[in-house]
C-alpha cells in the first residue's frame, strides 16, 4: 500500500534494473528478483501488460481475433480511452513475419489462441460458420450460393459459406488442403467424395436393413 512516509520501493526497483544493465548486479540478487516476478527490460514490462490484456480477451471471448481498432482497459470490453490492444496484436504478427518475435513470446501468444497468419483467421471464421450450420442441420450439405452471418440462416449480406465449402472440396481434390483442416472439416460432417460416400451409405443400409428410398433425405446428409 502506498505510504508517503514509506520507503521508495519504486525507485529501488529502477535502481536494480539499472544495475543489471550496467552489469553490477550479482547473479544471486538477480535470481532472487526474478523469483518474485522482476522484469529487467522495461520493454518487457510493457509487453507483459499488453499480453495480460490479450489473455483477458481470450478468456472472455475464447479467441484472439482482436479487431484492429479495438481499445480496452479490462481486455475484453471496448473503451475509446483504453489501450490499443488490436494494434498491438497486429504488431506481434508483423514481428513474427519479420523474424523478430522471440520463441518464448510466440509460444505464450499461441497458448492464448493467437493466429499469426491472417489467412488462417479468415479460414477459421468460415469454419466457425460451417460448424454452426452442421450443429443446426446435422449435415454440411450447404447450397452453393448460401450466404450467412450466423451459420444457419440465409442472409444476402452475409459471408458465402456455400462457395467456401466448394473451395475446400476443390482444395482437397487438388491436394492443397492440409491434413489438419481436412480432419476439422470431417469432424463436422464434410463429404469430400460424394460417390465414395454413397457406396458406403448403401453398404450401411444393406448391413442394417435400412430402406434407402424411404430414408433418402436423411441418408443424403450422412458423412
Amino acid at each position: 500500500e502506498y505510504n508517503e512516509k514509506g520507503v521508495a520501493l519504486g525507485k529501488w526497483i529502477g535502481t536494480q534494473r539499472n544495475a543489471k544493465k550496467l552489469g553490477t548486479l550479482s547473479k544471486a540478487r538477480e535470481n532472487m528478483l526474478l523469483a518474485i516476478g522482476m522484469i529487467f527490460d522495461v520493454f518487457d514490462v510493457k509487453w507483459q501488460e499488453m499480453y495480460s490484456l490479450g489473455k483477458s480477451y481470450y478468456e472472455h471471448l475464447d479467441n484472439l481475433n482482436v479487431p484492429d481498432r479495438f481499445k480496452t482497459i479490462n481486455g475484453y470490453e471496448y473503451d475509446e480511452k483504453g489501450i490499443a490492444l488490436g494494434s498491438w496484436i497486429g504488431t506481434q504478427r508483423l514481428a513474427k513475419k519479420n523474424g523478430t518475435l522471440s520463441q518464448e513470446r510466440e509460444e505464450k501468444l499461441l497458448a492464448i489462441g493467437m493466429i499469426f497468419n491472417t489467412l488462417d483467421i479468415q479460414w477459421q471464421e468460415m469454419y466457425d460458420l460451417a460448424q454452426k450450420y452442421y450443429e443446426h442441420y446435422d449435415n454440411l450439405n450447404v447450397p452453393r450460393n448460401f450466404k450467412t452471418t450466423n451459420g444457419y440462416e440465409y442472409d444476402e449480406q452475409g459471408l458465402n459459406l456455400g462457395s467456401w465449402i466448394h473451395t475446400q472440396k476443390t482444395s482437397k481434390k487438388q491436394g492443397t488442403l492440409s491434413q489438419g483442416r481436412e480432419e476439422k472439416l470431417l469432424a463436422i460432417g464434410m463429404i469430400f467424395d460424394i460417390r465414395k460416400n454413397k457406396s458406403l451409405v448403401q453398404e450401411l443400409c444393406q448391413n442394417y436393413g435400412i430402406d434407402e428410398k424411404k430414408n433418402k433425405a436423411i441418408l443424403k446428409g450422412i458423412p
